[in-house]
């Protein structure tokens, strides 16, 4: 019996130290494989992502996804204009004399004024030509500008929206050629979105992109001539209808530059 009793106990004890053994491992073996989890984890961080401006919207994708969508034209960064995204176009809803432009600068500094107190991205030029310069040489990175949009009323008091298409591209804009219709709307909203139809703007400059003679001594004069263009035109006279007195009062047509 002694023996039969002696035997039973070993069983038990050593049943219990198998048990024990079997769960001192796993736990041992648990640990590092919770840490190798955790490290996995850790590493397994978000592909980055790159952002780009497609077909004029603002957009993040994957490296490989990014590079297709640059091979199809999409520019690197968030759109803007001369980056895929769009140029505001307004005329100014006050009118100048030639002398109170002050020049080409003037006129450049009263554009970019009333675009940065309208809440407007960017900076701006006016659409105006002295007896040397005209928007052609004076406009940057035209290659790459457009589409021009004419500015939309304010939404709960930000800044402009985007109205309609006046063109797609600068190229557009200085290949006006007679009553060819060359604009897809007329420059016929002022910097607050607001209509200003059928007025006569100081621009001298040709359907070409071109200087014109009357242009009040660089529009620093009263005497003299200037040319003009229509803000109700899609057609040449957008830009070269007419040219009248300096002593005047007319507004102008201001463009963003792309950047």
């Amino acid at each position: 019996m002694d023996d039969i009793h002696f035997a039973s106990i070993r069983q038990r004890v050593s049943a219990r130290l198998t048990r024990r053994s079997s769960l001192g491992f796993l736990a041992a073996a648990g640990l590092p494989l919770a840490c190798v989890a955790e490290v996995a984890q850790a590493g397994k961080k978000k592909a980055k992502k790159v952002t780009l401006c497609s077909n004029g919207q603002t957009v993040k994708k994957p490296k490989k996804q990014a590079k297709k969508l640059q091979k199809q034209g999409a520019g690197k960064g968030a759109c803007r204009c001369g980056n895929g995204g769009h140029c505001f176009v307004f005329v100014t809803k006050d009118a100048f004399t030639g002398n109170a432009l002050s020049g080409l600068e003037g006129a450049d500094a009263s554009c970019q004024e009333r675009a940065t107190a309208s809440g407007m991205p960017g900076s701006y030029k006016a659409w105006l030509s002295d007896n040397n310069n005209s928007p052609t040489n004076r406009f940057t990175n035209i290659a790459q500008a457009g589409p021009y949009v004419l500015p939309a009323t304010p939404a709960n008091g930000g800044g402009p929206g985007v109205g309609p298409v006046v063109t797609t591209s600068f190229a557009v804009l200085i290949d006006c050629v007679g009553l060819e219709t060359c604009l897809q709307a007329p420059v016929n909203r002022t910097e607050d979105g607001q209509a200003a139809p059928d007025l006569l703007v100081w621009t001298g400059t040709s359907s070409r992109g071109l200087s014109q003679q009357e242009n009040c001594a660089g529009w620093t004069s009263t005497a003299g001539q200037g040319a003009l263009g229509s803000s109700n035109s899609v057609i040449s006279e957008w830009t070269d209808t007419d040219a009248q007195s300096c002593a005047d009062s007319r507004p102008i047509y201001c463009f963003q530059q792309a950047e």
